[in-house]
């Protein structure tokens, strides 16, 4: 008695992935292009800010001091480097031990650092008026 052997042949093999490439090439049609668009190129955006308080509280929690001189923020690390953001043109800078020029955020009229002890309020004024704020905490 023979027994038939199940599986997939090669034909069935090519038709399937036939069916998965061309299933696959389609979904980029399926997005609305219009979730990727910029809306603001030129100016402060919403997205930038909260990637910029992201930045500032990782920065935090890595640095055992911190003190503000209201327009500059110094943080001193446990590494020993001192990181400060302070404004430059229009835009907020991060500089570690005083060199470098790493933009931080973009499109920034005024900036306002209040150290407390538990960690930094901060105010921001963008070029266009409006007003953002936040304040970030050590997670330690």
């Amino acid at each position: 008695m023979i027994h038939a052997k199940k599986g997939f042949t090669f034909l069935e093999m090519i038709a399937v992935l036939s069916i998965v490439l061309l299933v696959t090439s389609l979904l980029p049609f399926l997005f609305d292009a219009r979730l990727f668009t910029y809306d603001n190129v030129n100016g402060f955006h919403r997205t930038e800010w909260h990637i910029f308080l992201q930045q500032l509280h990782g920065e935090l929690n890595e640095s055992k001091r911190w003190k503000s001189s209201g327009t500059v923020l110094y943080l001193e690390k446990f590494t020993g480097e001192q990181v400060s953001f302070d404004l430059y043109k229009s835009t907020i800078r991060r500089q570690v031990n005083g060199t470098g020029n790493e933009t931080a955020l973009q499109s920034v009229k005024s900036v306002a650092y209040t150290s407390t002890n538990n960690g930094i309020f901060l105010r921001v004024m963008a070029t266009d008026g409006k007003t953002y704020e936040a304040f970030l905490s050590r997670l330690f």
